[in-house]
C-alpha cells in the first residue's frame, strides 16, 4: 500500500466588517472562510448561474480582504489530485447560484469541506465563525410570515 504524507488543513478567517471590532464582544461578527491546502484557498461564493460556486485561488489571494486568523484545524492524508475530484464532486451541491447568507454559505462550506478533509473527530472549526448565520436564519424564520 501507498505511504501517505500527511498535510495540514488551516482555516482562514478574514473579516469582512469593521463593525467586528464592536460585534465580537458580543460574540459574534461577519467573516469569510477558505480552507488552505497545498498552498490554494478553497472557498465558496454566490453567483448567478447553476454551476459550481467553489472558487480556488492561491493561497493568501483572497480579494482584499483583511486576514483575522490562520488556524490548523487538521490534517487530511489526501494528495492533490484526490483534492481537486472532492473540489469538483463538491461542486454539484455548492452552486453559486443556491448560495444563501444564512443557511448555505462560505462558513457552511468550509466547515463541511474540513469534515470531509479531516476525521470529525480530529478536526477543530471555531463556532463563532458561523454565529451570524445561524442567528440570523433563526430570525428570518419569524419574520418569514410577515
Amino acid at each position: 500500500m501507498e505511504e501517505r504524507n500527511p498535510e495540514v488543513v488551516y482555516l482562514n478567517i478574514y473579516n469582512v466588517s469593521g463593525a467586528n471590532k464592536f460585534l465580537e464582544f458580543l460574540g459574534f461578527g461577519f467573516y469569510h472562510t477558505s480552507i488552505e491546502l497545498f498552498k490554494h484557498e478553497f472557498s465558496y461564493g454566490g453567483h448567478d448561474y447553476d454551476c459550481s460556486g467553489i472558487v480556488v485561488v492561491q493561497a493568501g489571494n483572497c480579494a482584499g480582504l483583511t486576514l483575522k486568523e490562520r488556524l490548523p484545524v487538521g490534517v487530511t492524508y489526501y494528495n492533490e489530485d484526490e483534492i481537486d475530484d472532492i473540489v469538483r464532486a463538491f461542486g454539484q451541491f455548492w452552486k453559486g447560484n443556491e448560495y444563501d447568507p444564512f443557511n448555505h454559505n462560505c462558513n457552511c462550506f468550509t466547515e463541511r469541506f474540513l469534515s470531509h478533509l479531516v476525521d470529525r473527530e480530529e478536526y477543530y472549526y471555531p463556532e463563532y465563525v458561523n454565529r451570524f448565520g445561524k442567528l440570523g436564519s433563526l430570525f428570518r424564520m419569524w419574520f418569514k410570515p410577515l
